[in-house]
């Protein structure tokens, strides 16, 4: 998921959202 383009408060929510192999190393 997008886990690097978005801001690390969010991070936890785009968790669930995540079903592309963007940012594996979060």
């Amino acid at each position: 998921g997008p886990t690097g383009s978005v801001p690390l408060a969010f991070q936890s929510d785009y968790t669930r959202f995540s079903d592309l192999p963007t940012n594996v190393e979060h």
